[in-house]
């Protein structure tokens, strides 16, 4: 950017910026990281700062303490942000993706990939806010609370609410980073232990598959709703009329399964050949979906014969 741009262009963008975010809210912090981590003087980021809150007052110790929580005087840490989209990523990312950015804004890492000493920061910042206040007590005062601090491992020993909240307000990114670590070892173990572990894996269950035991539960159940709808007038109805009728009618009702062309001359020739097997098809234009995961289920029931054996295995017992 300072290589493209005049220093007055680069100067007026950052006093718009600045100017738009009050210290220390998720803007302003992520104005911090940004200034910071492309290389801009620290000294000069002073004058962009309107260091008053909403009423006026100073708040100087507060704007060193958000430049210091970057870790900038550090010269090893961990800088990566889970949360941050990946802009080499070939793949758009969804509008799911900026959901969970703004869910978690506040466990993103503020740590900068960048070094400063501690006394090129002082002096700079001594140099940029002049006598407006007592930049080396500010500081000395952070490190000290800096060098009490103690790394917490959340899920390690006997640790209270209250000190998982300390850990939060001090670096809520570690914390954050370190449950979304045990979620995918979870996750993992879970792969490793049972051929089905997640509802859009049932589509491709085979005879003899492991299910995990709360999906199994969930399928049962399911099932046992869908297969319950046949017990409707309409059902009985359609099943004194032709299979013509019925292969229409399940065709024209469908709305929310996405069916191939060959899996539906698949189900034409099962209504066709066996009319039992309509109490299979009927209930999936009939039940309500009210979720992904519901329409994985119900999808994998009507396309998958193993699961449909499975299922009905299960109420049979």
């Amino acid at each position: 950017m300072r290589n493209i741009y005049s220093e007055d262009v680069c100067d007026t963008y950052w006093k718009e910026r600045f100017g738009c975010s009050r210290i220390g809210t998720l803007g302003f912090n992520k104005n911090i990281k940004e200034y910071l981590l492309w290389g801009f003087e620290l000294e000069k980021l002073c004058s962009f700062i309107d260091c008053g809150d909403k009423e006026g007052r100073p708040q100087y110790e507060k704007f060193i303490n958000c430049i210091l929580e970057t870790k900038i005087h550090w010269k090893e840490k961990d800088c990566e942000d889970i949360l941050e989209i990946d802009q080499e990523e070939p793949y758009p990312y969804s509008i799911y993706t900026l959901m969970i950015q703004f869910a978690y804004a506040g466990a993103q890492n503020k740590k900068v990939d960048r070094y400063i000493s501690i006394d090129e920061i002082r002096n700079a910042l001594k140099r940029g806010l002049g006598e407006k206040c007592d930049v080396d007590s500010i500081v000395n005062e952070y490190l000290a609370n800096e060098a009490k601090e103690s790394s917490i491992k959340i899920f390690e020993g006997e640790i209270d609410e209250k000190e998982i909240k300390a850990a939060c307000e001090r670096d809520a990114s570690q914390i954050f980073r370190q449950a979304v670590e045990k979620k995918r070892q979870f996750f993992e173990e879970m792969v490793e232990k049972y051929d089905i572990c997640d509802y859009e894996d049932f589509i491709y269950y085979e005879k003899g598959d492991t299910i995990h035991p709360i999906l199994a539960e969930s399928l049962e159940k399911s099932y046992a709703f869908y297969h319950s709808i046949i017990s409707e007038d309409n059902y009985k109805k359609l099943m004194e009329d032709s299979e013509v009728i019925r292969c229409e009618w399940i065709a024209m009702k469908n709305r929310n399964i996405l069916i191939r062309d060959k899996d539906w001359n698949k189900i034409f020739t099962d209504i066709q050949e066996n009319k039992d097997s309509f109490e299979r098809y009927y209930p999936m234009v009939r039940v309500q979906i009210n979720s992904e995961d519901q329409l994985r289920m119900i999808t994998a029931i009507v396309l998958n014969d193993e699961l449909y054996d499975y299922c009905r295995e299960c109420i049979n017992r």
